[in-house]
């Protein structure tokens, strides 16, 4: 059996650096907010059997329609129910990322409408298009491969609790950040409740 190393990814042992070398190559940001790179942090950066984790999801796009839906119509005036749009409300910069297509770009799929499935990569399905502006909301659930429950009123330490989607919200509205979306004081005050009660 080979040595253990001290740190989990050195660079001076060959067998860390091989099985770490993408965290090595890559902008360490950018590496783990796209799908490979999270792929790899969540396959070391385990869920604790100690820990009470919590997690919440939110949701600023909608299906598209051909008319009388809440998302913004100057962004993507011509829409088709299989991709989703940013809401009206949404803060004005994750507009142009959220939907079927990048703003202006209209050749390269937004979140609401990219897909993925080349060999050896996450594969990114039609599961993923609601989005917060910034985050799928399906990835907010847990760390894909890690225990993950819905909370029922009791918190169960080593799995996410996951304490639903807030639609409407998007990703600066769950920070309270000022925005025409809704106040996140009554998300915070029900994750007050839940931790006082522990």
């Amino acid at each position: 059996m080979a040595p253990r190393c001290a740190t989990p990814c050195s660079t001076s042992c060959p067998s860390c650096a091989r099985r770490c070398a993408p965290l090595f190559e890559a902008d360490m940001a950018n590496w783990e907010l796209a799908p490979d790179g999270a792929r790899s942090f969540n396959a070391w950066a385990r869920t604790s059997p100690h820990v009470v984790y919590f997690s919440v999801g939110t949701l600023a796009t909608e299906a598209g329609a051909w008319c009388c839906n809440g998302t913004d119509r100057a962004i993507a005036p011509v829409q088709t129910s299989n991709y989703q749009y940013a809401r009206a409300d949404m803060i004005p910069y994750f507009k142009t990322y959220a939907g079927e297509w990048i703003v202006p770009s209209m050749r390269q799929h937004g979140m609401g409408g990219y897909t993925q499935g080349a060999p050896g990569r996450v594969r990114v399905d039609s599961s993923w298009f609601a989005n917060d502006g910034v985050v799928n909301t399906a990835s907010m659930r847990a760390p894909n491969g890690h225990p993950v429950r819905d909370y029922d009123g009791t918190a169960i330490k080593g799995s996410w609790n996951f304490l639903g989607n807030y639609p409407g919200y998007d990703h600066f509205d769950i920070l309270n950040w000022p925005n025409k979306g809704p106040s996140a004081d009554p998300v915070y005050e029900r994750i007050s409740d839940i931790l006082f009660a522990l």
